[in-house]
């Protein structure tokens, strides 16, 4: 587990789990918009159950930077009948990146809606997401949409959460 969070970074919520024979382990950190854009050092602890009693070891200091993020993207309002298909649009407005092309998939989907991954390239202003939804798609307003995108960098893939509250509105 994370020893210190600096303010606005969450690790995991509960303690990775490490066996005897695993000797590396990873997990996400996230970045909300309120941290503060500069290097923090972390530190990792690790506990173990022995027969002196528990152990506590921790791990050199390391740093993370913590980045504007690559875009600013608006979720569109969509309104689709129940069974039907529309299509989710996304404006985006690009900030940076090193990257050609990056993944995004629309999450937080309602019950019985679905779309698929769709590829970008970087500078593109707009994306589209097809959605389906079917009969047992609750009619209501869904206000739960939101997009991960994934960016591939050098020796990692830097994922994005971005347009939390997109609404999708379903009718009867």
């Amino acid at each position: 587990q994370l020893a210190y969070a600096p303010p606005w970074i969450r690790g995991p919520e509960k303690p990775l789990r490490v066996d005897g024979e695993t000797s590396k382990v990873s997990f996400d950190l996230f970045a909300e918009e309120s941290a503060e854009l500069r290097p923090w050092s972390l530190i990792l602890l690790a506990t173990a159950e022995t027969d002196n009693g528990t152990l506590v070891i921790a791990s050199k200091p390391f740093q993370i930077d913590v980045a504007k993020p690559y875009l600013q993207l608006a979720v569109e309002k969509t309104v689709v009948k129940q069974n039907a298909a529309a299509e989710v649009r996304c404006q985006l407005d690009w900030q940076e990146s090193k990257s050609a092309t990056a993944i995004a998939e629309l999450k937080g989907l309602p019950k019985g809606a679905t779309s698929l991954k769709q590829e970008l390239v970087v500078g593109q202003d707009a994306i589209s997401f097809p959605v389906s939804v079917s009969a047992d798609t609750p009619a209501a307003i869904h206000n739960t949409l939101y997009v991960e995108l994934s960016v591939p960098e050098t020796a990692e893939t830097v994922t994005h959460y971005l347009g939390h509250g997109g609404v999708l509105e379903v009718l009867e």
